[in-house]
């Protein structure tokens, strides 16, 4: 059966509260953090119970006042031994302005009912990656309160660490960074308090990274089958897992921590006046993270403005290139066809002196054919005269023919006397001869002896008298 205790609305422990969990020897966790981080699910999975402590998914703060519940250690789930006390505080940097009533009223719980501690869990949202001002003056202020004693007994939990997005940081490395620049804050922590750093260097704080959705959607959708798997996840290639961090969780609060001596929570003080350095850091980052915000708007504005000037200066100068281009484009159409034209017309001109000159060469073809046409005609004429003149020279110093009576003479034997010899044969054949003449045949015997030929009477007339003149 699981035991509830809580303190009075003004911190103060009401008479009718039962006896305080301390009479039973198990371990106390007290579950410390800033308001929104993830405390009251932590507290509900400790116990695993979603009913005994309010748990809010926003940023507002749902715990009200500090309240202590014993059970089993994860409850009925993942068959861990033994039972712890969990105490479950409001947060501090409260979003309804509570800080020093909630303090107060932590403090009273501590001291009167708990009385002693064996383990600190501070809670932190993994998703701030760096320690606000508001979370260095939550710690300084639980320093206040518990003391030096407060290092040895402390471990942090860090929530919302999802191990399976490594591309986003969730590793063992970035874990072990964290440990490393928070120990060095502790240790600066203590120094502002006694000057030493002693209880820091000497305690060995663990820390510890976990991925816990509400444990009441989970057993909503899962069952308990889905809570055993998450409390029993085991690491896989190598890399580290929620379920595994519980483990380890487990066994730093309930065996070393367990063994040392507990936190007297007697000595608990409820140190208010930090809280106004708390608020006043608090207000600080708030002021410093508007003007942040102001000075990133600015800036994203004037970025915006540049940006849009550097758009319409880059628009009017692609326009402005563009009309050039399409100014150099008409040019070089225009040059072109301007240089297509000039090309044409001498193309054109060129072949038209071409088509005169092979003309020109025709005709001179023509007309050296045609000379020397004419000129193998005339050598022809001429060769067919010459033997023509040749052949009727044979005829005419060859002998008569049958149908003669006479014998004509020789060329040679023109104007002067017959070959017979005496004058009386030379008068004779001109007697008898009727159309012959002196010189030679007679008109009607040449033009006999030539006739069917092809001559024109004008041809034979000029044959003629030139044997007439030999």
């Amino acid at each position: 059966m699981m035991r509830l205790f809580s303190s009075g609305p003004s911190g103060s422990v009401p008479s009718t509260a039962p006896a305080g969990p301390s009479q039973a020897p198990v371990p106390t966790v007290v579950v410390l953090g800033m308001t929104g981080d993830g405390k009251s699910n932590l507290s509900t999975w400790l116990l695993g119970n979603p009913n005994v402590f309010r748990v809010s998914d926003s940023a507002e703060s749902c715990t009200e006042e500090p309240l202590a519940a014993v059970g089993n250690c994860f409850g009925k789930y993942a068959s861990y031994d033994g039972k712890w006390q969990v105490v479950d505080t409001p947060g501090l940097s409260d979003s309804a302005g509570r800080d020093a009533q909630n303090l107060r009223s932590t403090v009273a719980l501590l001291k009167n009912k708990v009385k002693q501690a064996t383990a600190f869990i501070l809670v932190v949202n993994a998703q701030q990656d760096r320690m606000s001002a508001a979370l260095k003056n939550t710690i300084r202020v639980f320093r206040g309160c518990f003391g030096p004693s407060l290092w040895a007994n402390l471990c942090v939990v860090f929530t919302k660490w999802d191990w399976a997005k490594r591309h986003g940081g969730f590793t063992v490395d970035k874990l072990n960074q964290r440990r490393a620049e928070w120990n060095k804050w502790f240790l600066k922590c203590e120094v502002e308090y006694n000057g030493l750093p002693d209880a820091v260097s000497g305690a060995e704080i663990q820390f510890f990274a976990v991925d816990l959705p509400s444990l009441a959607l989970v057993l909503q959708d899962g069952g308990d089958e889905e809570v055993e798997d998450m409390l029993l996840e085991t690491s896989k290639s190598g890399l580290a897992s929620t379920g595994e961090q519980i483990r380890m969780l487990y066994n730093h609060i309930y065996i070393v921590l367990a063994a040392k001596t507990p936190v007297n929570m007697l000595l608990a003080e409820a140190k208010t006046e930090q809280l106004h350095e708390e608020i006043a850091a608090r207000l600080k980052e708030e002021k410093a993270e508007r003007a942040r915000q102001v000075e990133q708007h600015q800036k994203a504005l004037k970025e915006e403005q540049q940006k849009r000037e550097a758009e319409e200066a880059k628009r009017m100068a692609e326009q402005k290139e563009a009309k050039a281009r399409e100014a150099q484009l008409r040019k070089e159409a225009e040059e072109k066809r301007a240089a297509d034209l000039r090309e044409a017309q001498e193309r054109e001109a060129r072949l038209r002196r071409e088509a005169e000159a092979e003309r020109e060469a025709s005709r001179r073809r023509e007309e050296e054919m045609r000379r020397r046409e004419e000129e193998m005609r005339r050598a022809q004429e001429a060769a067919e005269r010459r033997a023509l003149e040749a052949q009727l020279m044979r005829q005419v110093c060859s002998p008569p023919s049958p149908s003669y009576s006479f014998s004509p003479p020789c060329y040679s034997d023109y104007g002067g006397s017959s070959m017979g010899g005496g004058g009386s044969s030379r008068s004779s054949r001109s007697s008898g001869g009727g159309s012959r003449s002196s010189g030679g045949l007679g008109w009607n015997e040449f033009q006999h002896s030539v006739g069917g030929q092809g001559y024109t009477r004008k041809e034979i007339q000029s044959m003629y008298h030139a044997q007439k003149k030999r």
